[in-house]
């Protein structure tokens, strides 16, 4: 079964990989672009008990590199962001989501993961609108409350990607969560 949920949300990956990316012959976007294209976006999708389903994005491939992320919102749900750090460029703005589902302002990165992945994504795509949502507290802890209700919000602001780099253990969780990405569109 879990296997099945993987093949399923690496399909998804792809797909939504397909529909972000602008045919190589020109047109409008969510035509289907080359297989190499694709490939350089979508590398592998790992199956693993922490990483069921994830994608890890290539972008230092040809295909990509010239990329730079303009007109693209981004939304990094992770541990926040350290505004004040050096290699963090601008925050669109942002959010933390308490394990509870409820929504507050302070999303400050204390535990610097955040922060590192969002200068990441700044530094490939700076042209990019990216928004802090913070899900995990001070220890590290999140829900699939939480973590669906970040999901939310990033489909309601018409978010175009949204960044997890997390995993879980809990089968129990992936209907949720699948749901949420669902909703993103």
């Amino acid at each position: 079964m879990r296997w099945r949920a993987a093949s399923r949300a690496a399909g998804g990956v792809e797909a939504r990989a397909r529909a972000l990316l602008p045919h190589p012959r020109g047109g409008r976007a969510g035509r289907r672009p080359s297989g190499e294209l694709v490939q350089a976006v979508v590398c592998a999708a790992r199956r693993g008990p922490l990483l069921t389903g994830a994608a890890r994005l290539c972008v230092d491939s040809p295909a990509v590199r010239d990329l730079r992320g303009q007109g693209v919102t981004v939304a990094v749900i992770d541990s926040g962001v350290n505004g004040g750090h050096p290699h963090v460029g601008a925050v669109a703005g942002g959010v933390r989501i308490e394990l509870s589902g409820e929504v507050s302002e302070d999303y400050v990165d204390r535990l610097g993961h955040g922060t590192a992945v969002f200068a990441a994504i700044q530094e490939k795509a700076p042209g990019a609108e990216l928004y802090a949502v913070r899900v995990f507290t001070d220890r590290l802890k999140t829900s699939a409350r939480a973590l669906v209700a970040a999901i939310d919000w990033a489909a309601e602001r018409r978010v175009r990607v949204v960044n997890l780099s997390l995993g879980t253990l809990r089968e129990e969780h992936a209907a949720m969560l699948e749901g949420a990405v669902e909703r993103l569109g």
